[in-house]
């Protein structure tokens, strides 16, 4: 919140009430402000007072960069690449671009971003140079690694299957072949693995409010234009519960049960077709 307030060379008071005022932040003291604002929540400086994107909207956006002196947009880079120390990390600081030399049939060169590094997730299971990610995707997925990261340094992502590098078929999955699917382990009490209790309906670490709370944050992490299209795990009660209140464009639940997924979350992404 510092880093934000300095950037646009205003006071935090100023930056903490820009928020309040869009509704989403109702009855939220200053210090819960400071710890929940949205992950990539874009912030302009108009004429001297700071407001949320969604407050300016109807502004002349074409204008904007010939009035940045008077107007400051944040985050200032496409794609959601955060500026490190305002709202996260750069893309580059979870994910490293591998020239990808040998394109899979069905693939394409442009998943070639490999998530190797960077706080909030592990790699779990069997590794077999299995996590390339398209662009957009790896966008999105350092955005939602770091923000889980800011909510709860103690309970990391543990991720598996992405793609191979360039795409392309990855037996035994059906999808992992465009580089915008991952695997994520369930959710369990102390943060850990447990590999003796593979399954969520047998773990007694299994912690069903985390993983349901994490379901819901990778939806609303998708940045305008893309969706979170499909997530498969099979805890019944999780996928009673959200049915019906997020649905994708073409009108589906996107949380459901599918064969397999009673030990890691699937969670697949998309550009929103017009």
């Amino acid at each position: 919140m510092e880093g934000i307030a300095r950037a646009l060379g205003v006071p935090v008071k100023d930056v903490i009430e820009a928020p309040k005022r869009t509704g989403n932040y109702n009855g939220m003291s200053d210090s819960e402000i400071k710890k929940g604002l949205k992950v990539g929540e874009k912030l302009v400086l108009k004429n001297g007072k700071v407001m949320t994107e969604e407050e300016a909207k109807g502004v002349d956006w074409a204008r904007v960069g010939k009035s940045i002196g008077n107007f400051f947009l944040l985050p200032l880079k496409k794609g959601y690449e955060f500026l490190s120390g305002l709202f996260g990390p750069k893309t580059s600081d979870y994910f490293t671009k591998v020239p990808i030399t040998n394109v899979p049939e069905g693939g394409s060169a442009d998943i070639n971003n490999r998530l190797d590094k960077g706080k909030g997730w592990a790699p779990y299971g069997e590794q077999n140079d299995d996590k390339y990610a398209a662009p957009h995707f790896a966008d999105y997925l350092a955005r939602v690694i770091w923000g889980w990261y800011r909510k709860y340094p103690n309970y990391p992502m543990y991720i598996n299957d992405i793609s191979r590098p360039g795409g392309g078929e990855f037996p035994p999955h059906v999808t992992h072949r465009t580089g915008e699917s991952v695997d994520i382990k369930f959710f369990t009490k102390d943060g850990k693995l447990h590999p003796e209790y593979p399954n969520y309906y047998n773990n007694p670490y299994y912690d069903r409010k985390l993983t349901e709370e994490f379901i819901i944050f990778a939806i609303k992490n998708a940045p305008q234009g893309y969706e979170v299209s499909e997530i498969f795990f099979n805890d019944i009660i999780i996928v009673n519960d959200l049915e019906g209140k997020y649905t994708n464009s073409s009108g589906e639940n996107i949380l459901r049960r599918s064969s397999g997924h009673d030990n890691h979350i699937h969670l697949k992404y998309r550009k929103i077709s017009n």
